[in-house]
C-alpha cells in the first residue's frame, strides 16, 4: 500500500523529515539517505522550508529530488 492510500484508508504510515542544508546542493542528503538505506523503511518524505526563517536550499526542489531518486512520495512545507 503506497502512501496515498494509507492516507486515504486513515493507515498509519512513516515519512522521513528532511531538512535542506545551508547548501547550494542537496546532493549530500540524498547520498545520506541511501547509503544508511533508511529510504526501504519510510512511505515517503517531507522536507521543510527555513526553518526559523534561515536560507536553505529549497525544500520543493529538494521534495522534487526526493521523489526522483527514491521514487517515494515527498511532501514540501512552506513557511508564511
Amino acid at each position: 500500500m503506497n502512501l496515498r492510500e494509507k492516507v486515504i484508508s486513515n493507515e498509519k504510515y512513516i515519512t522521513l523529515e528532511t531538512t535542506p542544508p545551508k547548501l547550494p546542493t542537496f546532493n549530500g542528503i540524498l547520498e545520506k539517505i541511501e547509503k544508511s538505506g533508511a529510504y526501504k523503511y519510510v512511505d515517503g518524505f517531507s522536507t521543510t522550508d527555513s526553518p526559523l526563517s534561515q536560507m536553505k536550499y529549497n525544500s520543493i526542489i529538494a521534495a522534487f529530488k526526493l521523489q526522483q531518486k527514491f521514487n517515494l512520495p515527498a511532501i514540501a512545507t512552506m513557511s508564511m
